[in-house]
């Protein structure tokens, strides 16, 4: 097996080993030794491939987003047609019914949560997305300041997460879901209107399309 395909697949295992262990066990409780001890590999072999749990975190929120997003493209018959707050939108009805589908999910995502620093980590990758909201919607927002944006934005997802699943407020998924996108629009300053008919779109998609066949943690 050539190397290239060999460290691919060992990858591949401890992200499945990971998620497994995440899913029974939690965040927490799961440790590295019991990771490579499942995937099948050295201790020491760990780090080759991640520096960290957290590390592991942002492949799995990395991966999820990627699938909610390739189910846009797939299954719309003009997902080129669509803007980059209508694309997040959708994403977002997608990402948090899925996670709010499992009870296990949800412990590992609160304890996600509840580690700033590994959900901030674990969102690393979203400035692309923001650098898109800038360009289709032709706001003056200096790249600069884009930090301070995705801060504001995170935070906001954070804490609203958070308080949905402490407080057990009486709302679905796609409710949380469009909460968090109207309060993005507002701190992008998108006009509201452009804001609501997306978030109106986007439900609609959602309720019409099947992502049943999307996992978090558990392979399906």
């Amino acid at each position: 097996m050539p190397k290239y395909n060999k460290g691919y697949e060992t990858k591949h295992r401890i992200i499945k080993a990971a998620k497994q262990l995440f899913y029974e066990n939690g965040l927490d409780q799961t440790k590295i030794i019991d990771i490579c001890r499942l995937a099948g590999i050295k201790n020491s072999n760990f780090r080759y491939y991640f520096d960290s749990k957290t590390d592991l975190a942002n492949e799995i929120s990395a991966d999820l987003l990627v699938k909610t997003y390739h189910h846009i493209h797939l299954h719309h018959e003009n997902s080129s047609k669509l803007d980059s707050f209508q694309q997040n939108a959708i994403s977002g009805m997608l990402h948090y019914s899925i996670i709010f589908s499992d009870e296990k999910n949800i412990r590992y995502y609160y304890q996600v949560l509840r580690q700033k620093s590994v959900y901030d980590y674990a969102n690393k990758n979203v400035e692309r997305i923001y650098k898109q909201f800038i360009k289709d919607f032709q706001l003056e927002i200096p790249l600069k300041d884009l930090p301070y944006f995705k801060a504001a934005d995170l935070g906001m997802r954070r804490q609203l997460s958070i308080e949905y699943i402490e407080e057990s407020y009486p709302i679905t998924p796609f409710d949380l879901s469009e909460k968090i996108s109207t309060f993005t629009g507002r701190i992008f300053a998108i006009h509201p209107a452009l804001v609501s008919d997306r978030i109106a779109y986007a439900r609609e998609f959602a309720t019409n399309t099947d992502f049943s066949n999307i996992s978090y943690l558990k392979d399906l």
